[in-house]
């Protein structure tokens, strides 16, 4: 978290505006460190009790990071990457050190170590996201060290899992941030592992965002959610907010999973032809396809006469998977049973389907007093053991990042990734006046 700004750069928009603002695709205009020092500290908050949140440790280069699985930690890019903040800086090899844990005794000794506690370090190799600030500066800031053997042979701690991808946090939910480093208001204390539990006050695909609670060093640390689960890396600070970028997003990288992008995309004419978004008929997208993308009225244009319709959907399939076919539909409620289109959860589609086809309003019929709203939709599986999961999930805005929903235009998902949800206006909030648009979208990759 780089500290210290270009004279004059304030920020003096609200966190949320921050997060969902272009200039989220990186971070703000501060001047780069040239040091490879972790720089978020904690600086308010409690000390982690010994034999708690053991996990979370540091790496050879001053950072915090998680161990997530028994071979594998998990940090932040720039942690482990220098000058231009690129990939072709970054550090191979890296250690990961585990503080005050109980050692796995060595049975070639008289003593039992495991009654002691100490110090456990393993080495391993650095594996930095490959689209590390490629969308902007501190943008997929994240990074793992493969382990050299299990912390299972040489510790006795337990890892700290990563939260499902479709679980993302939202606004208004309450992380709990670890780390270590200097403490105290004046960031002048001397280091220790401290936890501090924040109010998330904007998530989205870039970014999980937090008021100010830093001066500069814990970078790497997790952020944890109510069931003690990693959501976020800690990115970069200054005196205003903290950020910490989301593991939804970037979960198949995380754990080595493919990442196929699309194939034989299509639009796909929805009110004509006999295809119209009020009714649960013919199905929109071709056999084995998913949408990516809608354009919700008759033209290409946005329009203060615009009807609360769907004209056209983007229909895409899977790289390498284009002669799979569904395996299995279903219709699933949206208007009804406390799902509605003007809110980010509950989820509409069940675990590994994607959305194919979308009835706008409570009811299966067009009528003049159909309302923008989403009464139901149809979710589809896609044929293959390896296809029953979503991987890597997030919101993304639509409205927000240029792309507006009545437009045949730029995809609202990132390649490679499909529609399982959206909220319906430009808010979180259900209200009389919700218009007709899609605010963000809620995409998700398939998963092994």
């Amino acid at each position: 978290m780089p500290k210290g700004g270009k004279p004059g750069v304030q920020l003096v928009l609200t966190l949320i505006t921050l997060i969902f603002s272009a200039s989220l695709l990186g971070g703000p205009c501060w001047a780069q460190p040239t040091t490879n020092t972790g720089m978020l500290f904690i600086r308010t908050g409690s000390v982690v009790p010994p034999g708690y949140l053991e996990a979370v440790g540091t790496i050879t280069t001053g950072c915090s990071g998680t161990l997530i699985t028994d071979k594998l930690a998990l940090t932040a890019a720039h942690c482990v990457c220098r000058g231009d903040w690129k990939t072709k800086g970054c550090d191979a090899k890296a250690s990961f050190i585990l503080h005050e844990v109980f050692p796995v005794d060595d049975p070639k000794t008289p003593a039992d170590e495991s009654k002691t506690r100490k110090n456990v370090t393993v080495k391993g190799t650095v594996r930095v996201h490959p689209e590390y600030s490629l969308r902007g500066w501190l943008r997929e800031d994240l990074a793992v060290v493969e382990l050299e053997k299990p912390i299972s042979q040489v510790a006795k701690v337990k890892p700290i899992p990563v939260e499902e991808p479709q679980n993302t946090p939202l606004a208004g939910e309450q992380l709990t941030v670890v780390g270590y480093g200097s403490t105290g208001k004046d960031c002048k204390g001397s280091g220790a592992k401290m936890m501090a539990k924040m109010e998330v006050q904007g998530s989205e695909w870039g970014g999980i965002g937090f008021k100010a609670i830093a001066c500069g060093g814990d970078s790497g640390g997790p952020a944890l959610n109510a069931a003690g689960k990693v959501v976020g890396v800690a990115s970069w600070t200054d005196n205003t907010a903290s950020v910490y970028r989301p593991t939804g997003f970037s979960y198949n990288w995380i754990f080595d999973l493919p990442r196929p992008s699309w194939s034989a995309c299509v639009w796909v004419k929805v009110a004509q032809k006999g295809i119209a978004s009020h009714q649960a008929g013919k199905a929109w997208c071709p056999q084995g396809s998913f949408l990516v993308a809608l354009d919700l009225d008759r033209g290409p244009k946005l329009s203060a006469h615009d009807d609360p319709v769907i004209g056209s959907a983007r229909c895409c399939k899977l790289a390498g998977a284009e002669n799979n076919k569904w395996a299995s539909c279903a219709w699933h409620k949206v208007g009804q049973a406390k799902k509605n289109s003007h809110q980010m959860l509950p989820a509409w589609c069940p675990n590994g389907s994607f959305l194919t086809q979308i009835d706008l309003d409570a009811d299966a019929k067009s009528s003049a007093h159909d309302s923008p709203k989403v009464g139901q939709v149809r979710c589809c599986k896609l044929s293959g053991a390896q296809y029953q999961r979503w991987g890597s999930s997030y919101w993304i805005g639509v409205e927000k990042r240029g792309i507006n929903s009545h437009g045949a235009g730029e995809p609202w998902c990132l390649d490679g990734a499909f529609l399982t949800q959206f909220d319906q206006d430009a808010d979180h909030k259900l209200n009389a006046k919700d218009s007709p648009v899609v605010g963000q979208a809620k995409c998700s990759r398939l998963r092994p």
